[in-house]
């Protein structure tokens, strides 16, 4: 009997789970140089419907992002990371929508000569939507913030009595009423430009009462709303001090007693509202600072 050697060589077929590992790899590269997403948003983009498999022999989701940034910096896209204000700077792939229409993004921005800079990011398009809204929106978001400012404040408007979309995002390094102030007044000024003095009647806003003077100061004529989910969020963490015998000051609990009960009587009664729309929204908006 005669023995063949075959060495190293394997006679079965190549493994899916790493044909599709090497697919992803090459989709990710390829979307790092030609998109101008964060890099978590192309891996997330990337990995989306991929199999079980594929799942459990992936690198960590971090080495997968610094790729991205390893693949840019060989293509020569790599941007500086800022660690001043004054040290920002935009590149022009960045600067204007990925719509037909191609529009500046940049809405505003005080400058690299100005501490607290802010920076405001918003189409003309945006713009023109925000100034046909009756009721506007605002919330302050810092998961999604970069480091160097506080928080990105988000201005909705109910777009067309249909649904609520962003129109507004402005990176803001403080919670100040002056810088809300400030923010507030570059976005009535390209209002004007594009609908002059159109205003909301409405504003829905969260309880923080910097915002809301800046609101008040700002738009006068608007009724300002709390947010029903931030007064729902407050409200049951003083529900829990009072149970665990806490003293409350009497302020909170007459609020608190308060404000229940108008919402009780929306509940119990519709108050007059005659449709599901007014109904909701009465719900929604019911605490009147």
């Amino acid at each position: 009997m005669k023995l063949s050697q075959w060495g190293n060589q394997h006679n079965h077929g190549p493994s899916p789970t790493r044909i599709e590992l090497a697919r992803i790899k090459d989709r990710i590269n390829q979307a790092a140089i030609s998109s101008a997403l964060t890099p978590r948003a192309i891996v997330n983009s990337q990995l989306a419907g991929i199999s079980d498999q594929a799942k459990t022999a992936l690198p960590k989701l971090r080495n997968l992002e610094k790729t991205v940034g390893r693949k840019r910096y060989a293509d020569g896209q790599q941007v500086p990371v800022p660690h001043l204000l004054s040290e920002i700077n935009i590149p022009e792939q960045l600067r204007r929508t990925k719509t037909d229409l191609n529009e500046d993004f940049i809405m505003a921005d005080t400058g690299p000569e100005d501490p607290n800079r802010i920076i405001v990011l918003a189409s003309r398009t945006d713009v023109a939507r925000l100034a046909s809204c009756d009721v506007w929106l605002c919330d302050g978001t810092f998961k999604s913030c970069p480091q160097l400012y506080y928080q990105l404040w988000v201005i909705h408007g109910r777009f067309r009595q249909a649904a609520v979309l962003p129109f507004i995002y402005a990176l803001l390094p403080s919670k100040t009423r002056e810088c809300y102030r400030r923010a507030l007044d570059l976005v009535l000024i390209k209002i004007d430009e594009v609908n002059l003095g159109a205003r909301p009647n409405v504003v829905v806003i969260d309880f923080e009462k910097a915002e809301e003077l800046a609101l008040r100061t700002a738009l006068p004529e608007a009724t300002i709303h709390g947010c029903f989910f931030h007064f729902k969020v407050r409200s049951d963490a003083i529900s829990m001090r009072i149970l665990a015998g806490e003293n409350i000051p009497l302020f909170s609990r007459v609020e608190y007693k308060r404000a229940n009960e108008r919402l009780l009587n929306v509940l119990r009664g519709g108050g007059g509202l005659r449709n599901p729309i007014e109904f909701l929204t009465a719900c929604s908006h019911y605490i009147r600072f």
